[in-house]
């Protein structure tokens, strides 16, 4: 029963504040924690990175003296990245803040500046899963945009000129470990592989079930050979 309506109890109690604030908005969010906390530090007024784009096609096969080409290639180009950054207002009145200093349970400037913080850092993870435009910074889905996501442009350059396609494998209906090999071999160039898997909890708990039932699969001796076989 809710006795705030009942003036002998409203005018003789006082209500208790719990003394802590419970979160229903936010979620935790990993590969956010694992990319802020392995960020390289920012240097200059822009990042540039060399890209071979080509290949030196003025070789050829000799026997003799025969002419050698003399002609120069031109083979890298700069992608850039240039620094940006994030705000979030935190507003609170003079009066609020009067009024909570006057008989304060919970701190509502620490509350305030806190619970800002974590919509911003929110916002920036939820920034790395869809395409950004303008001053935002380059997400997960740019990074591995194949052509089919919609982003034709990477670190400034188009993809299709210079060869700065990633890899969309979708691998459709059920999860097998075939397809999760495919789309793993898909993303490894070269020496460079994978080193971070990011899914949902759901497609998580399958793929767990599937290497569980590999794991566990038991191979008897096959009866017809006169000696245990494997």
């Amino acid at each position: 029963m809710d006795y705030t309506a009942n003036t002998n109890i409203s005018t003789s109690t006082m209500e208790m504040l719990v003394a802590s604030t419970v979160d229903t908005v936010l979620t935790y969010s990993p590969a956010t924690l694992f990319f802020l906390g392995n960020q390289k530090t920012w240097k200059g007024s822009q990042i540039r990175i060399p890209i071979k784009y080509a290949q030196n096609s003025q070789g050829m096969w000799f026997t003799g003296l025969e002419r050698f080409s003399t002609t120069s290639t031109s083979n890298f180009i700069n992608g850039t990245v240039n620094p940006t950054g994030r705000e979030i207002n935190c507003v609170l009145s003079q009066i609020e803040l009067d009024i909570n200093d006057s008989n304060k349970v919970i701190d509502i400037m620490a509350r305030r500046l806190a619970s800002d913080a974590q919509d911003m850092a929110h916002d920036v993870a939820d920034s790395f899963y869809a395409a950004q435009t303008g001053n935002a910074f380059l997400s997960i889905l740019e990074a591995a945009d194949d052509g089919t996501l919609g982003s034709t442009s990477y670190l400034g350059l188009t993809r299709s000129t210079y060869g700065l396609s990633g890899s969309v494998t979708n691998i459709g209906g059920n999860i097998t470990l075939a397809g999760m090999r495919t789309s793993y071999n898909a993303c490894t160039h070269g020496a460079d592989s994978p080193n971070l898997i990011l899914t949902t909890k759901a497609v998580e708990k399958l793929s767990d079930r599937i290497r569980k039932f590999f794991q566990n699969i038991v191979i008897k001796p096959y009866a017809a050979l006169s000696s245990n076989a494997y």
